[in-house]
């Protein structure tokens, strides 16, 4: 399971506004998870999956997030 390869997480709010409601979250994988993107962009409903790149957008609720391979 993708949680379990966890190496680092942070949540954190804002930091040009912290009274927002939003949280901010940075995991970073101990293994490579970019073969899984396009399965979490298909259960997901995201916006677009750029395979060259290696990019996942996607829209959860009223929020936004970019999943990237470093």
């Amino acid at each position: 399971m993708l949680l379990e390869k966890i190496d680092n997480l942070d949540i954190f709010r804002p930091k040009m506004d912290s009274t927002k409601e939003v949280l901010h979250a940075i995991a970073t994988f101990t293994v490579d998870i970019s073969p899984a993107f396009p399965y979490v962009n298909a259960e997901l409903g995201g916006w677009d999956y750029d395979q060259t790149n290696q990019v996942l957008l996607l829209k959860l609720s009223d929020s936004s997030s970019t999943v990237v391979k470093k």
